[in-house]
């Protein structure tokens, strides 16, 4: 079975950092985001798309929180409203 969307995470999307400890989602997976952002590493600067993981630039973190294969300040928004509405 083939992943279309290899920087999501597939158990639970808004856990960008791929984290086991309780709590799962934290401020630190939108500050992962919001890093990318805002130097980007992985991700092309101007079409916000995420490369094919190889090597090295393979997941986590699992920065495509939406699946759609690009990073956004959506991403960001989603983890920021369920770690507003689950305090």
């Amino acid at each position: 079975v083939q992943n279309n969307f290899p920087w999501q995470n597939q158990a639970n999307p808004l856990n960008v950092n791929n984290s086991s400890d309780n709590p799962l989602i934290t401020a630190f997976d939108v500050l992962l985001v919001i890093n990318e952002l805002n130097n980007p590493q992985i991700m092309n600067p101007v079409t916000f798309i995420l490369p094919v993981p190889s090597g090295s630039v393979a997941p986590p973190p699992f920065l495509d929180v939406t699946g759609d294969n690009m990073v956004t300040a959506f991403d960001a928004l989603l983890v920021i409203n369920f770690l507003n509405a689950n305090p």
